[in-house]
């Protein structure tokens, strides 16, 4: 039921009217309901046949492995490009001119106010280097 109801906007908004008046943003995001339409198809299928055989949970398991993989792509895509990527990850850290080691960036709360601050880039695989 659940399925179903999800796929009744998916129905009425799937034309070219629907795109134009709801905008592209919002229409793609109303039809990201056709992930968890595909997932409940798929459960359902699986309760109806009130068993275990091969077919459903074949189904079931092809609708997640797909939507998974669409995630993952999709957040690959999205993230921004590293051009350093074989360095490993790369943290920015804020310290204060001439203060070097672990607690870089750490000062008394009286000279809180007074710190400069100059960007840091620290790999994460050198934890113990700073570079200034």
């Amino acid at each position: 039921m659940v399925g179903l109801l999800a796929m009744v906007p998916l129905a009425l908004t799937s034309n070219d009217w629907s795109v134009r008046k709801l905008g592209a943003a919002r229409w793609q995001r109303l039809h990201l309901l056709t992930y968890p339409a595909a997932l409940a198809g798929a459960v359902q299928y699986l309760w109806l046949v009130k068993a275990w055989p091969l077919e459903p949970v074949l189904y079931l398991a092809a609708v997640i492995a797909l939507t998974g993989l669409r995630t993952i792509l999709k957040r690959r895509a999205t993230r921004p490009s590293n051009p350093v990527s074989s360095a490993g990850t790369w943290k920015v850290h804020e310290v204060t001119p001439g203060q070097w080691g672990p607690l870089a960036g750490f000062a008394p709360a009286s000279h809180a106010e007074s710190r400069h601050f100059e960007a840091v880039v620290l790999p994460s695989f050198a934890s113990g280097l700073w570079i200034r």
